[in-house]
Parts: structure tokens; C-alpha cells; sequence
């Protein structure tokens, strides 16, 4: 999935390392999103939103309901891409629930301790 529309991010991701670290939670909370019944459109919008408020330039996002592949880009960083594997389906609203909530404090600017710890 890749969209064009400006958001305007809470925070610019300079520093590789950390792109990694917000990476990797974003691929967690999709991962765990799609194991909870959610749609696969409705985590690769959740993973595109997240990534996006890094300040990123690009995001690309492709999940299916086996895997996740993530590339992020920006001219300080370059490309970081990453891939997971998704194992069984559990439905579960409720950590759905908790997970898409996770996510818009995410957007709002969370810092990624904070994200981590109630992730």
C-alpha cells in the first residue's frame, strides 16, 4: 500500500536505529492486529499511519494473512524494510481493541518507551 497523503508527523525519525525500533513495533502491532480477526486493509491503513507519523517520506506497507512486509524511507534514514511472519488466527476484540487504540496514541506523538511498555 502506498498513499500520498500528507499527515503531518508528531516526530522526524533521523537515526537509523531507531527506525528499526519503531519498525519492528509497528510490524508487531500489525502482526497481533491481523492474529485478533482484524481486516487486512484495516492493518495495512493502521501500519501506513504509524509509519507515517515517524516522518517519513515513503511508506509502503504489504500484508497478507501468512506475512507482513514493511519498507519505510526518508532521505536521513534511506530504506529500512522488514518482514514478519504471522502465525495462527485467535480472534480477540479486545486486544484488537487495545491495539488500534495503541495505535492512534502512536500518531498522537507517544514516545516509543511508552509505546513499547503498553505494547
Amino acid at each position: 500500500m502506498n498513499r500520498q497523503k500528507t499527515i503531518d508527523p508528531p516526530r522526524r525519525i533521523t537515526d537509523e536505529a531507531l527506525a528499526h525500533r519503531w519498525l519492528h513495533l509497528a510490524m508487531n502491532i500489525g502482526k497481533y492486529m491481523i492474529k485478533s480477526g482484524a481486516e487486512i486493509s484495516r492493518v495495512e491503513d493502521t501500519m501506513y499511519r504509524i509509519c507515517r507519523s515517524f516522518g517519513v517520506e515513503e511508506v509502503d506497507v504489504f500484508v497478507i494473512t501468512s506475512s507482513i512486509v514493511s519498507t519505510i524511507y526518508s532521505r536521513e534514514i534511506g530504506h529500512v524494510t522488514q518482514t514478519k511472519r504471522v502465525g495462527p488466527m485467535k480472534f480477540n476484540l479486545d486486544r484488537l481493541d487495545q491495539l488500534n487504540q495503541l495505535s492512534r496514541e502512536i500518531c498522537a506523538g507517544m514516545d516509543i518507551v511508552e509505546a513499547e511498555a503498553a505494547y
